[in-house]
Order: structure tokens, then C-alpha cells, then sequence
């Protein structure tokens, strides 16, 4: 017989049934210092007019802060870093540049007449296109990371010669063309370079010649967000700059951008010379040179005024017209009440009664302005609320320096 079989047969023990004095008797009583879990407290009851600290936890954020310090390198130590200039010397991609700096004086967008079919050089480079001619259109990309920069894409564009500052509708850009260009990091050679745009640019007869144009740098490792404002985007470069000499006439220029300056936007035109503070008899004078007109646009028209006007109106508020958009937020103002009384004009008219001169040839103009051998006329555009929104110069290379 098996060992199962007999414990199947053998009796079953019955444990006797205690009763609590019995049960307490045989499992006795806790130690007194033993462990047990503690008893949780008794809240209080809530205060109806407690607020929270916003501060409680200060002390802790910055111990925490202290010993999980930990440094973020600049994106340009780590990333691809593009950049077309917006002027030339001293531009480190600080944006936005404008005011003070105008962002439209790009020295990156560079024009060759086609007829040259050599590699780029910079004796070769236009100063001013002529409309019915085809031109090669140059970018000069840089990158300021100490990451190279891959496949990035290179685009041009030309829009109408005004007061364009990158917002959609105001204006509409033509692209002219793109390539794409591998840049090395900026610790080594090929950084930057010049890169031709396919295909080249042949200016229709009917525009002028004049027209602004644009580039924009985009790589997959800094990408452009699509916006062509050069002033608030290190991606964006714009060239609003005509360069006339001799007898070459501002006048049909100086018409056009009376005609393209929205109704309401308010103007400002200064004059910089590049031979320091002069002698000149006209307009405010600014740490860069001379404040000549403020005015707003009506009615494809202008109302100017001459800033030195605009100074004896204001009178004893005696204002410093130095900052770019001061002189056009005062003008504003004014012209909410008085302007209405004032007649319009265009930017050849005022420039020719205020120089007092028989015709605006560049030649004539730097006569007038002193024998200057090189000014540039500035006109920088805001909207009805004083905001930037674009700018045109006009680069005036005249007579040599009258002698004394």
C-alpha cells in the first residue's frame, strides 16, 4: 500500500477553536518599541482665503539650477550658418539692420553683361543694367558655421523699381533663376562663394532698369522661412540701388518712386555724403549727413515737406531728427491736422526747387550739393503706423571737389 493511501485514511487533526482571551493570551502583545506604520495626521481644515506662493519654490529652482548648469553652444558652433549681406563692411547677420543701417544696399547681388562669357569677375561687374539687355545674375553666399553648409539652393528675383520690404502683395517678385552651391565651415576655404544663377536675366524693354533685386540661401540645416525681407532675415539679401554720374538724369527715377510710394506711407529722404560732415546749407544735419524732405504719399503724389520747415513748425519742442522715423512720426502727427492745406509734388520737383538747379543731371546735382564727387540720396519708406517698409538709394557720382 502506498504512502498516498495511508494519508488519505489517517485522521485529520481539528484545530481547537480560541476564543479573543485565548487568542490575545497565546500571540501575546507588541513590544513597546516596536516598528509599526505611523499614524497619518489630522489636516486641519481648509483656509478659504489661502493663495499659493508663487515664489515657494525658488530656492529650490535654483539649487537645482546650480548643479544641472549646462552650456548651450551658439547654433552657428553646431549648424550651418547662412548669410547674404545687407551691406558691406561689418555685417555679422545681426538682424534686423534697419533703422539705422538701410538693409537694401546689398553688395552680394552682382550683374554681368552677358556678352562676357568668362568666369566672374568683379572688373566686369554693372553698376546699372540697361532695360532690352540680357545680364548674368551672381549671389555671393557665405556661411559663418563651423558646420558646412549642403546643398544649398541659391534663388534671384527682380521686382518694380519702390519701397518693397518683404510684404506679401505689396509687390510681386519675378524669380530670375537658382543654383545650388556646397559651402565648407567658416574655419575653412570655401566658406563663401560667387554662384551664377541659370538662367540669365534679359530685361524686357518695357521696364526701366531700375528694378530692386532680391536672393535668398536655403540649405535642409537652416532653412528660410520664405519671406523676402531682407531687413528682419540674415537668408535675404536686396539691392535698391541705382548709381548715376555725368549727365545721367535722376529725374525720371525720382517720378517713378513718387508714383510707387503707397497712399498714406510716410517718406523720408536723407543725404549722406561719403566725405564726412560738409558745408551743405540744405536740410537738418545728422550724424550721417543731411535730413532734406519728410512727407506721406496721396493720390500717386507726395506731400513734402522740407525738414528744416518741419523744424521751425515744431518750434520750441526743438526735436532730434537724427533717428531714422522720427522725423515721420512728428510729420504724421502734423499732417493728420494740417496736411489737407498743402499742396502735392513730386520728389523731382522738391529736390529742384530745394537745390535751386536747372535740371537734376547728377553731374548738376553734386554742383549744387557742394562739389561732393560722391553722395547717396536715401529714401526710406514707412507705413501708416511708422513701421520700416522698405527703401530705394540713389548713389550721385558728380563733378570733382571744387578747390578752395
Amino acid at each position: 500500500m502506498s504512502d498516498d493511501t495511508l494519508d488519505e485514511k489517517r485522521p485529520k487533526p481539528k484545530h481547537p477553536r480560541l476564543t479573543k482571551r485565548q487568542d490575545a493570551a497565546q500571540r501575546g502583545e507588541d513590544p513597546a518599541d516596536a516598528i509599526a506604520a505611523p499614524q497619518p495626521p489630522e489636516f486641519p481644515d481648509e483656509d478659504p482665503n489661502w493663495q499659493p506662493d508663487p515664489h515657494v519654490t525658488d530656492p529650490w529652482k535654483g539649487i537645482i539650477g546650480e548643479h544641472g548648469r549646462e552650456h548651450r553652444p551658439n547654433r552657428e558652433d553646431v549648424l550651418p550658418y547662412l548669410l547674404i549681406r545687407g551691406f558691406a563692411p561689418g555685417d555679422r547677420a545681426v538682424r534686423p539692420m534697419w533703422p539705422p543701417q538701410p538693409s537694401w544696399l546689398s553688395p552680394d547681388i552682382l550683374l554681368i553683361d552677358a556678352s562676357w562669357p568668362g568666369a566672374f569677375r568683379a572688373d566686369k561687374v554693372v553698376a546699372n543694367p540697361i532695360a532690352g539687355r540680357t545680364y548674368r545674375v551672381f549671389v555671393h553666399v557665405w556661411n559663418l558655421g563651423l558646420f558646412p553648409a549642403v546643398g544649398v539652393h541659391l534663388r534671384a528675383w527682380h521686382v518694380a523699381p519702390g519701397f518693397f520690404g518683404g510684404t506679401p502683395g505689396a509687390f510681386t517678385p519675378e524669380l530670375i533663376g537658382g543654383t545650388f552651391v556646397d559651402l565648407a565651415p567658416r574655419t575653412a576655404p570655401g566658406a563663401h562663394k560667387v554662384r551664377e544663377m541659370q538662367p540669365p536675366w534679359p530685361i524686357a524693354a518695357n521696364l526701366t532698369g531700375h528694378e530692386c533685386l532680391l536672393a535668398a540661401a536655403d540649405c535642409p540645416a537652416d532653412r528660410w522661412n520664405g519671406v523676402l525681407d531682407a531687413n528682419a532675415d540674415r537668408h535675404v539679401g536686396q539691392r535698391n540701388l541705382t548709381i548715376l554720374a555725368g549727365s545721367q538724369d535722376l529725374e525720371p527715377l525720382l517720378k517713378l518712386l513718387t508714383v510707387m510710394l503707397p497712399d498714406r506711407a510716410l517718406l523720408e529722404v536723407t543725404l549722406q555724403s561719403g566725405e564726412g560732415k560738409s558745408e551743405l546749407r540744405y536740410g537738418v544735419p545728422i550724424a550721417s549727413g543731411r535730413h532734406l524732405f519728410v512727407g506721406m504719399g496721396r493720390n500717386d503724389r507726395l506731400v513734402l515737406l522740407p525738414t528744416t520747415q518741419l523744424a521751425e513748425i515744431l518750434g520750441e519742442q526743438r526735436p532730434d531728427l537724427s533717428q531714422a522715423g522720427t522725423a515721420a512720426s512728428l510729420f504724421s502727427r502734423w499732417a493728420r491736422r494740417f496736411g489737407d492745406r498743402l499742396e502735392t509734388t513730386s520728389l523731382d520737383a522738391a529736390l529742384g526747387n530745394l537745390l535751386d538747379v536747372p535740371d537734376l543731371s547728377a553731374k548738376t546735382v553734386a554742383s549744387a550739393l557742394g562739389g561732393l564727387t560722391t553722395a547717396t540720396l536715401h529714401l526710406a519708406a514707412f507705413d501708416p503706423e511708422k513701421r520700416p517698409s522698405g527703401g530705394y538709394s540713389i548713389a550721385i557720382a558728380g563733378a570733382a571737389r571744387r578747390k578752395r
